[in-house]
C-alpha cells in the first residue's frame, strides 16, 4: 500500500509540475515549491522562479504598494531587493510620499522625518522640477522657452529633446528666411 501511495504521489507531483510549467508564472512555481518541497522538479521550479525576478522587481519598483511589496517578499524573501522592500514596509510614510510623487508630498515627508531619505527626496524633487520645466517649455514652444530650459536644466532628462527642438526651430527659420529672400528659387 505504501508503494502505491508513493507512485500516486510521484504521479501527482509530475502532473502538478506539468501544470505549473504550463502556466509558467511566478505564482504557479511558488505554489509548486510550497506544496512539493521534496519533488525532483524543485531545481527547475526555482530556476524558473528566479527567471521572473528581474521583471517582477521592475513592475514592483514602478508600483510600490504594501500589497506588491509583501507579494515580492513572499516570492523572493532572500533576493537582493528584499531588504529594500522591508525598509519601505517599515516606513509607510515614505512609501506614501513616493506613491503621491509630488513636490508637496516629498517636502511634507522631509519636514516630518528630518534626515531620512534626503538624497532620494532631492532626486525626486529635481526630477519633478525637470518634468514641470520641460512641460512648460513644450507648451510655450518658443526659442526662448526652450533655451531657458536648456540653461536651467543642462543635465535634465529632456536636454537632447530640447537641443533637437531648438536646432529644428533654427533650421525652419533659416529656410523661411531663404524663401523670403529668394522667392524665385522656390
Amino acid at each position: 500500500i505504501s508503494l502505491i501511495k508513493l507512485r500516486l504521489t510521484a504521479n501527482n507531483t509530475d502532473l502538478e509540475w506539468d501544470m505549473a510549467s504550463t502556466v509558467d508564472s511566478i505564482e504557479s512555481y511558488h505554489q509548486f515549491i510550497t506544496q512539493y518541497p521534496q519533488s525532483p522538479h524543485i531545481p527547475k521550479a526555482v530556476q524558473r522562479l528566479q527567471y521572473f525576478e528581474p521583471a517582477f522587481w521592475e513592475s514592483i519598483k514602478n508600483n510600490l504598494t504594501i500589497e506588491n511589496l509583501n507579494k515580492y517578499l513572499l516570492y523572493y524573501p532572500n533576493s537582493t531587493h528584499s531588504q529594500l522592500c522591508q525598509s519601505y514596509l517599515n516606513d509607510t510614510a515614505w512609501l506614501n510620499a513616493m506613491q503621491l510623487n509630488t513636490i508637496a508630498a516629498y517636502n511634507e515627508y522631509a519636514m516630518q522625518n528630518p534626515g531620512k531619505h534626503v538624497a532620494e527626496i532631492k532626486e525626486a524633487i529635481d526630477n519633478l522640477n525637470d518634468d514641470i520645466a520641460w512641460e512648460e517649455a513644450s507648451r510655450l514652444a518658443t526659442d526662448e522657452a526652450i533655451a531657458i530650459y536648456i540653461r536651467q536644466h543642462p543635465t535634465g532628462k529632456y536636454i537632447a529633446q530640447a537641443n533637437t527642438a531648438l536646432q529644428n526651430r533654427k533650421n525652419v527659420g533659416i529656410i523661411l528666411n531663404e524663401i523670403r529672400n529668394n522667392t524665385n528659387q522656390y
